[in-house]
């Protein structure tokens, strides 16, 4: 299930760019700031697609690790645009985690 919270920012969209006028990127920080701190791996994969075209003064950032708060977030396999550099950077993300833990010795993320 989703929380109304998410479901708003989805609608909303792709965070705006940084050239976007500060009305647009206010509403999108007011949204971004009423999404619960831990995410269902549901909610976080229906996140991905609101990345926009650049970091929007940090608000991309701080979905991004948003995102990686969900329980499956160190082994998931995020899709979306495949050009999309938040999306390439989610997934390279959870490929260093794993290979780490296989560097190590341990098993990976369920």
């Amino acid at each position: 299930m989703i929380r109304q919270e998410v479901l708003d920012l989805v609608r909303f969209g792709s965070l705006p760019s940084e050239d976007s006028s500060d009305k647009q990127i206010g509403e999108a920080e007011t949204l971004l700031s009423r999404l619960p701190k831990l995410l269902s791996d549901e909610e976080a994969n229906a996140l991905v697609a609101v990345f926009g075209p650049d970091d929007c003064h940090g608000l991309a950032w701080t979905l991004l690790h948003l995102i990686e708060t969900a329980p499956s977030a160190q082994s998931a396999s995020y899709h979306g645009d495949d050009d999309d550099p938040w999306i390439r950077l989610l997934n390279d993300r959870v490929a260093s985690i794993k290979s780490d833990d296989e560097n190590r010795g341990r098993p990976s993320y369920p």
